[in-house]
């Protein structure tokens, strides 16, 4: 410690016009501890612990700069908890690790955050404080998860060269971050990475990166192009990317091909992943198939056409059916509204798949047979008029719950007992007779 043991100081409590003497306070974890006005000294050596909460607790509102000094390694769960005035911080040279989600917990009035050079692990929770900017040296080799989740002032971040993989919800709903450079160690975008970073324009990955893993830019809808490098599996990594307009990959990629903006595999014969920020119709090429989730969440699709060449498909409508138009394979989730032909007998599964926008659904006399989760994710059907004499065999969670209580059911007066116990049918609360 800088300061004698034994002088004593003045405490000032602003909203109570005190003050208080209190003499420098040591604890058992050979941590030793002061306040002076409204700045708090902590020093010693080793780690600052408490299994409860710290001994300053009770004058954390009144905290609004804290000094760590030289000795102290580790600072822990709780350590700066519930100061929502604390506006500066200043860490030591050796320093080398913070640990536990709450360390920050209620410091919304810190918007700065500088670690030592030698930092090494970073395993803390920011979200709530009031971070505008950070900068981790490159000695840090290890993040920890939700790292800057729900850090809404957060513009800017130099991350650490040497760290491998960006760990899950990192920057989950940070807010105001528009562009960020993945250091080129990074071999892999954890879960939710960036979701909820509505403004986030700019991505650069590195060369390195071999996997995006599930929804890692979901609720990105200000990113409109990601290039992708030539050893990135992409998985599910680009869904509920709602502004995406444009995926490339290099002529090296080594599992995917670009074609206008569209992901493919590498022998452009699958559509891997069509941009849901793209609007309006899409034509499939006559060399290319789709699969379950090719369109998944592409809440602007209108239209799906294929050329009259096309060996295994034939669009009607803009809608995606097999040759012989007796199987619906794929509808355009940007619909309301979907009458399916009397010439379907069956709808494959993932057919309707998240087609949020859906609301009226009308199906054919002659339909038998409804795939596994042709209607996932369609929340807002109202209405649904089912002209078959005989119920279908469903799965009972065809429809989303909330289908199956606020949408009307329509089925011939002479099957309506049927319906009615009908599995999956008969879980509507509204079946009406025509």
């Amino acid at each position: 410690m800088k300061r004698p043991a034994f002088i004593t100081f003045l405490l000032a409590l602003p909203v109570m016009a005190l003050a208080q003497t209190i003499s420098p306070t040591e604890v058992p974890d050979t941590v030793v501890w002061y306040t002076e006005g409204h700045s708090l000294f902590i020093g010693g050596h080793g780690a600052v612990a408490y299994k409860n909460n710290p001994p300053w607790y009770g004058l954390r509102q009144h905290i609004r700069h804290v000094v760590v000094e030289d000795g102290i390694s580790d600072i822990r769960d709780g350590t700066f908890a519930g100061m929502d005035s604390l506006q500066t911080l200043s860490l030591p040279l050796t320093l080398e690790s913070i640990h536990g989600r709450r360390v920050f917990a209620g410091c919304n009035a810190l918007d700065s955050l500088v670690l030592p050079e030698g930092f090494r692990i970073l395993y803390v929770r920011l979200g709530g404080s009031g971070l505008r900017y950070m900068h981790i040296p490159n000695s840090v080799y290890y993040l920890g998860d939700n790292l800057f989740d729900g850090c809404a002032r957060l513009s800017g971040v130099d991350l650490p060269n040497d760290i491998s993989t960006i760990p899950r919800y990192c920057f989950r709903n940070c807010v105001r971050l528009e562009s960020i450079v993945i250091p080129p160690q990074v071999e892999a975008l954890s879960e939710g990475a960036f979701a909820g970073c509505i403004r986030l324009r700019r991505v650069q990955l590195p060369v390195c990166l071999q996997h995006i893993y599930e929804q890692a830019f979901k609720g990105c809808n200000s990113l409109r192009r990601l290039a992708l490098p030539d050893s990135t599996d992409i998985a599910y990594g680009l869904d509920k990317c709602g502004g995406l307009q444009d995926i490339q990959t290099g002529k090296d990629n080594l599992r995917y091909k670009s074609i206008d903006g569209v992901l493919y595999d590498k022998a452009g014969r699958w559509l891997e992943k069509f941009p849901e920020g793209r609007g309006g119709s899409y034509t499939l090429p006559d060399t290319a198939g789709i699969g379950l989730l090719s369109f998944a969440y592409c809440y602007k699709l209108q239209n799906i056409f294929v050329r009259p060449t096309h060996p295994f498909y034939r669009s009607v409508g803009g809608v995606l059916y097999n040759r012989r138009r007796t199987r619906l394979l794929k509808f355009p989730p940007g619909r309301t509204r979907a009458v399916v032909p009397e010439s379907v007998d069956s709808i494959f599964g993932y057919a309707f798949y998240f087609c949020d926008k859906l609301a009226s659904l009308t199906l054919p006399a002659g339909l038998k047979e409804i795939g596994p989760n042709a209607f996932d994710g369609c929340k807002h059907i109202r209405v649904v008029i089912d002209k078959s004499p005989v119920p279908q065999d469903i799965d009972p969670l065809l429809f989303e719950a909330e289908v199956r209580v606020k949408a009307k059911l329509y089925v011939p007066r002479t099957a309506l007992a049927a319906y009615k116990k009908a599995p999956g049918w008969g879980d509507f609360n509204h079946i009406i007779g025509f």
